[in-house]
C-alpha cells in the first residue's frame, strides 16, 4: 500500500499522501488504520493528497469509493479536500466531487494544496 496519513489533532485535519497505484481496497484498510488512531476525533477534515500517484482506482470504482466515504469515514470526517494534478484526475475528481455532495458530504477538488488550505480555512 502507498498510502501514508497523519492525524494533527490541534488544527483537527487528518493529512493523507498516497503514491504510486493505490486502489480503493488501499483506501478502506487507511481509514481502518484513522479510525483506531488515538487522536482521532470526531468531525475533523480529511486532506488527500494524490498528486504523486500514478494510477489510482477505476471511475468505475468511483460508487465504492463514494460509499466508503459516506459509510465509514464519514463517522470521523467533516470535510474533505481532494488535491490533484492537473490532468484528467481533476476532471474525474470534479466528477467525483458532484456525486458526493449528492450523498450530503462536503467535499473540494484542488490543483494546489494553498488553494485547499484556504477552503479548510487552516493555515498551512
Amino acid at each position: 500500500m502507498a498510502i501514508r496519513y497523519d492525524i494533527d489533532a490541534r488544527k483537527n485535519v487528518i493529512f493523507m499522501a498516497a503514491y504510486g497505484a493505490i486502489s480503493v481496497a488501499d483506501i478502506a484498510s487507511s481509514i481502518v488504520d484513522i479510525e483506531a488512531h488515538p487522536k482521532l476525533r470526531k468531525n475533523m477534515t480529511l486532506v488527500i493528497e494524490l498528486r504523486e500517484i500514478k494510477r489510482a482506482f477505476f471511475v468505475r470504482e468511483m460508487d465504492r469509493l463514494m460509499a466508503l466515504l459516506a459509510n465509514e469515514a464519514a463517522r470521523f470526517v467533516g470535510r474533505y479536500a481532494f488535491v490533484v494534478s492537473r490532468d484528467t484526475m481533476h476532471g474525474v475528481g470534479r466528477r467525483f466531487a458532484v456525486k458526493a455532495a449528492r450523498k450530503g458530504l462536503q467535499l473540494e477538488v484542488f490543483n494546489d494544496y494553498a488553494d485547499a488550505a484556504k477552503w479548510l480555512r487552516m493555515v498551512v
